[in-house]
């Protein structure tokens, strides 16, 4: 009995300081039933309004140009099986008015007797400093871009950046984030980069 209160314990420990928000969706009422935090600090919603929020696939918050997305991916998890999952990045309002970046995560783990899927459990991250540095970066390489033909020196500024990007990941531990989408940038800028300086040296030989 102890053991079990323990691993109870413990359990509840980890959801505590876990910086993800773990939840349970029923997709027959299609509401939001269960969320491990008492308020959704994430986007300063208290969970009874977020719960209110997510009759129509949270309409009310979710970013007018990624609404139709999510909701479309709420309706394929209906017909989905046991064991489906869907991951899916978005931007939902935060209740201050800006808006911050989710990735979350569901998975079907309940289904009825003809297999139709009846919940799926998630977790929900903040990935708004990552969205953030993926844009800087982004900004970067577009710098790079328009200054190909340019004098070799004004390579100093963006490649500065770029390093300061890396660091700023490598110092935050974002590497080893779910997110992909900001390594492949990073590769982006390096092939690019690679063929930059290949032009200037061929440039300065001319």
């Amino acid at each position: 009995m102890n053991e079990s209160k323990n691993s109870q314990s413990l359990l509840e420990t980890y959801i505590d300081i876990s910086p993800l928000a773990y939840n349970i969706y029923d997709l027959v009422k299609d509401i939001l039933v269960i969320s491990t935090k008492d308020s959704f600090q994430t986007i300063g919603i208290p969970k009874k309004e977020l719960i209110r929020m997510s009759h129509d696939y949270y309409k009310e918050i979710i970013h007018p140009d990624d609404y139709e997305t999510v909701k479309s991916n709420f309706l394929k998890m209906k017909q989905a099986r046991l064991g489906d999952k869907i991951d899916q990045v978005f931007r939902i309002r935060h209740g201050e008015g800006h808006y911050v970046w989710l990735h979350t995560i569901y998975k079907i783990f309940e289904v009825d007797q003809q297999g139709q899927a009846i919940k799926m459990a998630g977790i929900a991250e903040d990935i708004t400093r990552l969205k953030v540095l993926e844009e800087q970066l982004k900004g970067a390489v577009d710098t790079l871009m328009e200054i190909r033909h340019r004098d070799s020196h004004l390579l100093r500024g963006p490649v500065a950046t770029i390093l300061g990007l890396l660091n700023v990941i490598e110092n935050e531990d974002l590497i080893q984030h779910p997110s992909k989408s900001l390594f492949n940038y990073l590769k982006i800028t390096v092939e690019k980069l690679d063929n930059l300086v290949i032009d200037v040296y061929k440039n300065s030989m001319k």
